[in-house]
């Protein structure tokens, strides 16, 4: 037909080329195709990583305007075998200070001087159980009825921790933790209604493990247990040693102080041996949770404003239905404490001079006087 062009048709026969039915899959024995290489120019706003002839970042490089990761913190936990350190750091508390009534969070001091007292109680505790790590190997850590320490390391560690029973002792004289224990068991019995809500679930969880811990009776019977007549005695005549050091030779006075250092710690060998270092840690938890409590709104309800010992000294004898000499028992409890770390730092060779913390202390335990009141 005119104007038509024909329509040229692919060859066929046999010896015709057939098409390939996947033309993008590569075929046998093909080279392989590179991968695509990633684009070198930085895109808007970055991060501008692969540039051209620049080394990618290592995997843990800070990037840049990023802030910089803490140190790692070293671990307050003992190793097995040691070394120990004369101080180990106690763990941070959140509790009112005991001492200066109530006070904000505040971290622990390095110095066990001016720490936390409860802060020092940590660290006897500690001490006690890295000597006897020291002493008795791994073992020592799952016995809870543990044997007298015995030895140079051993004695400045007994008296340590008699130091930190001594002040949970007068503590609990003072009236803590009792008047929340008692406060706790009046809110569980109905006898006293708090006005807010907040705090009340846990006074209750507490009188509720009042059968799974140490009751008032049984503290008690622990602590005259390590202080007996004889061992008040000696720390009595610690502080008269320690009051007459301004009036007498350096060397005559370290000579007195550790003598009777000596006969303190072979007192307090077998006394603070036993489970008394686990009971000690008990009771420190005890009061720690006590003071955290006295901080709720629900026992600010029912006593009204003021610290911790404010609250004590207004309500205590009537919830715990006996007197208490809370100011003098605090008074005893700061200065037994600073006088029984003095005999231990003595025992590991430090020198007392005469304007050292530890003389004043001592004339604090002379003015304060014996007890006036056993808690019942």
């Amino acid at each position: 037909m005119r104007g038509t062009r024909a329509i040229p048709r692919p060859p066929s026969g046999p010896d015709a080329p057939r098409p390939d039915p996947t033309p993008a899959s590569p075929r046998l024995g093909a080279p392989t195709r590179e991968a695509p290489r990633p684009s070198t120019t930085p895109r808007l706003g970055g991060p501008f990583h692969g540039l051209v002839d620049e080394p990618a970042p290592r995997p843990h490089a800070p990037r840049l305007g990023a802030p910089s990761p803490d140190p790692p913190r070293p671990s307050t936990t003992p190793r097995l075998g040691g070394p120990f350190h004369a101080h180990l750091p106690a763990p941070r508390l959140g509790a009112p200070d005991l001492l200066e009534g109530a006070c904000p969070e505040r971290p622990v001091a390095q110095d066990m001087s001016r720490a936390h007292p409860l802060d020092r109680v940590d660290a006897a505790i500690a001490q006690y159980l890295a000597a006897a790590l020291q002493r008795f190997g791994a073992a020592a850590l799952d016995v809870i009825d543990l044997p007298a320490l015995d030895g140079p390391s051993g004695d400045p560690a007994a008296v340590e921790l008699a130091a930190a029973v001594l002040w949970l002792r007068e503590v609990e004289a003072a009236g803590m933790p009792g008047f929340i224990e008692a406060t706790a068991a009046a809110v569980m019995s109905g006898r006293l209604s708090p006005g807010e809500d907040s705090g009340v679930r846990e006074l209750i969880a507490l009188h509720r493990r009042h059968d799974q811990t140490f009751a008032p009776p049984e503290r008690q019977a622990l602590y005259d247990r390590v202080f007996t007549p004889d061992v008040d005695a000696l720390i009595d005549r610690l502080a008269d040693t320690l009051v007459a050091a301004p009036d007498a030779p350096p060397l005559t006075t370290q000579a007195r102080v550790r003598v009777v250092a000596d006969e303190l710690a072979q007192a307090l060998a077998d006394r603070v041996a036993g489970f008394v270092p686990m009971f000690a840690r008990e009771a420190a938890g005890r009061l720690r949770e006590a003071l955290r409590l006295a901080a709720t709104p629900a026992v600010r309800s029912l006593f009204g404003p003021g610290d911790v010992w404010q609250l004590v000294a207004r309500h205590g004898p009537a919830i715990l239905g006996r007197p208490l000499a809370t100011a003098r028992h605090r008074a005893r409890a700061d200065a037994g404490q600073a006088l029984l770390r003095a005999a231990a730092r003595v025992l590991r060779g430090a020198a007392l001079g005469s304007d050292d913390p530890a003389v004043a202390a001592a004339q604090r335990w002379r003015l304060a006087g014996p007890p006036e009141t056993t808690p019942a």
